[in-house]
Formats: C-alpha cells, sequence, structure tokens
C-alpha cells in the first residue's frame, strides 16, 4: 500500500477514493498534489506525526507503483527525499567540520595547558623565590626600623635643640629689629640735620658774598672819598 497525504475535503470516504480511481486526473492536479506531499512531509518531520496509513481507511485499493499517474507524486517524493539528504549531506559535513573544529581546539587547548603548567610552575618557583625574598626584605625592615627608631630619637632631641636656638634667634631679631629701628632714626635725624647744614651753608655763601660786595663797595666809596680829599680845588687854581 502506498502512502499518501492526508485528505483536505469535506468527505474523507469521496475524497480517498476519488484521488486514486478517477481516470481523467491532469498533470496540474498531479503537481498541486506533489506540492502539497512535499509540505506534508516536512511538517512529518518536524512533528514526527503518525503515518499517513493511520489516516486512510481500509476500503483504499493497492496501485501499480509503474502507474503513469503515480510518477508526479513519486517525482515529488523524490525531490523531497532527495532535498533531505542533500540537507543532511550538509548537515552531516557540518557536524564533520564541527568536530574537526573540536578536535583541533582540543589539541589547541591541550597545547595551552601544557604551556600553562609550565608557566604554573615557573610562577610557583618564582613565588618560593618571592617568599624567601619577602623574609630576607622582613629582616632589613626589621633592622631598618631599630635605626629608624634611634634616628627618631636623634631627632627628637636635635629638635629640641633647634627650638632653644630658635627662641634664641626670635629674642635676637627682637633686639635686631630695635637697633635697627635707632639706626634709622638716626639716619633720619642725620639726613635732616645734612639738609639744614645744606641750608645754613647755602645762606652762608650767600652772606659772604653779600658782605664781600658790601667791602668792595666800600673800597670804592673810600677810594672816592680819597680822590676827593687829594685833587685841588678849582678855587685854590
Amino acid at each position: 500500500m502506498i502512502r499518501r497525504p492526508p485528505r483536505s475535503t469535506l468527505s474523507s470516504s469521496s475524497a480517498a477514493s476519488d484521488v486514486y480511481k478517477r481516470q481523467g486526473i491532469n498533470a496540474e492536479y498531479g503537481t498541486h498534489l506533489a506540492d502539497a506531499m512535499a509540505e506534508e512531509n516536512e511538517m512529518e518531520m518536524a512533528e514526527d506525526s503518525a503515518p499517513w496509513d493511520d489516516l486512510l481507511g481500509d476500503d483504499v485499493p493497492a496501485m501499480d507503483p509503474n502507474d503513469p499517474l503515480l510518477a508526479g507524486v513519486q517525482a515529488a517524493i523524490h525531490k523531497v527525499l532527495a532535498g533531505n539528504h542533500e540537507k543532511l549531506t550538509l548537515e552531516l559535513r557540518g557536524q564533520v567540520e564541527q568536530l574537526k573544529r573540536l578536535k583541533a581546539q582540543r589539541e589547541e587547548s591541550g597545547v595551552e595547558l601544557y604551556s600553562v603548567q609550565q608557566q604554573l610552575a615557573k610562577l610557583q618557583m618564582g613565588l618560593e623565590r618571592a617568599h624567601e625574598q619577602y623574609n630576607i626584605m622582613a629582616q632589613m625592615r626589621k633592622g631598618s626600623e631599630e635605626d629608624n627608631q634611634q634616628i627618631s630619637d636623634a631627632y627628637g632631641s636635635r629638635k629640641a635643640e633647634l627650638g632653644e636656638q630658635r627662641e634664641k634667634l626670635q629674642k635676637y631679631e627682637g633686639e635686631l629689629d630695635k637697633v635697627n629701628l635707632t639706626l634709622r632714626q638716626v639716619e633720619s635725624y642725620n639726613e635732616q640735620m645734612r639738609n639744614e647744614i645744606s641750608v645754613t651753608r647755602r645762606a652762608t655763601y650767600k652772606a659772604e658774598e653779600d658782605i664781600s660786595k658790601l667791602e668792595d663797595k666800600q673800597k670804592w666809596q673810600d677810594l672816592y672819598i680819597c680822590l676827593l680829599y687829594t685833587s685841588p680845588s678849582p678855587r685854590d687854581s
């Protein structure tokens, strides 16, 4: 018995008999039937539905596989099976390629894991050396802390001495400020005195100049009087 797609007409018994017994079936109907069969085959593969024999009744007669009426159906079935075979072949090739890639990745992971183990061993050795260096540095740090404590004590004493010296310095600076103030006052007084001396000197020079002019004038007057007394008068002549 040949499997066929499920019936889509309203009457199940008449549609089942008409598909296989009708003598005037045309090629277009066979093509539509093949397409419907291909779609149903895809649905069966996706949903894992029941065989077509369970959907058909017992009253469907058997047909010769070499019947020309089944050529379109057989071609459609062959097309679907070929498509499924090609699809499965491509999927199988993809799975094989993926398996090869996974094997290559596993080998690469093995090589990487070996290199990571080697690096881990080196890091372990480095860690041990670092631990030894840490112990050495801890001892050195302890000695440095002791030296630092001694230096801190010496620094404290020196700081106290420096504080005393700063107090003395501030005291001396106060005294020096007073002396500087006194010096500035003395300099101001000296400048004032120099100005006054300069004014007095200019006044003195002016007075001396006036006196010199008066003396010269007095000399001319004396000379004039002397000439008046010594010259003969007109009456005497």
